[in-house]
């Protein structure tokens, strides 16, 4: 599995989707107090960001077994996340500050429901799902890990969330890339196997 790319490419969408979104629910609050919102707002944003993404949890999964191949749909989970994330940044409006939260509820819940999803499609068989799963949950969760402290670290070092903004956009752009491969339609024994071939 560890020579497959495109279980690299899952565990690389798994983790990075997990950074952002524990790094980014840990420090919502404390991110839109700075802004000039009150500590109750930031508590209520969190739960309409967590709220959002429920419905887009549920209908990736379905949408991504009926088409061909995933590419679009990591694609746009990602054009999503990115806009968000860009409009939380720019301004203090509430309107747009409540619509960026919304727009990156809905990539994160898409996200995560479908690198799930992805295990068993780019998969053969059980065997390969659990092996893949093992992977990309292992890597995926201790990257992770990381998210809230290297965040909070950033902030320490700047005392200013913009550094931290940059690098969650980073980040969002390269796992909107590792989505966009690991929507391809192969199955991950398919790409070890023309490593070996080859």
């Amino acid at each position: 599995m560890f020579r497959s790319g495109i279980a690299w490419q899952i565990t690389g969408f798994m983790g990075l989707q997990s950074f952002i979104y524990f790094g980014f629910s840990t420090w919502l609050p404390e991110i839109l107090i700075v802004k000039g919102f009150t500590l109750e707002m930031g508590g209520w944003m969190l739960t309409i960001m967590q709220i959002s993404g429920l419905p887009a949890s549920f209908f990736i999964p379905i949408l991504g077994e009926r088409l061909s191949h995933q590419k679009w749909i990591g694609l746009g989970i990602g054009t999503t996340l990115i806009t968000g994330l860009c409009g939380l940044f720019l301004t203090s409006n509430m309107v747009i500050t409540f619509l960026s939260i919304i727009l990156i509820g809905l990539s994160l819940g898409a996200a995560i429901s479908h690198s799930l999803a992805l295990m068993s499609l780019r998969s053969m068989n059980s065997e390969q799902a659990a092996s893949l799963s093992g992977m990309a949950q292992s890597f995926g969760y201790l990257l992770a890990a990381c998210g809230p402290f290297l965040l909070g670290l950033l902030y320490d070092l700047f005392h200013q969330w913009h550094t931290a903004f940059f690098a969650l956009i980073t980040i969002a752009v390269l796992f909107t890339l590792c989505g966009i491969g690991a929507g391809r339609n192969v199955f991950v024994q398919e790409t070890t196997n023309l490593k070996q071939i080859s």
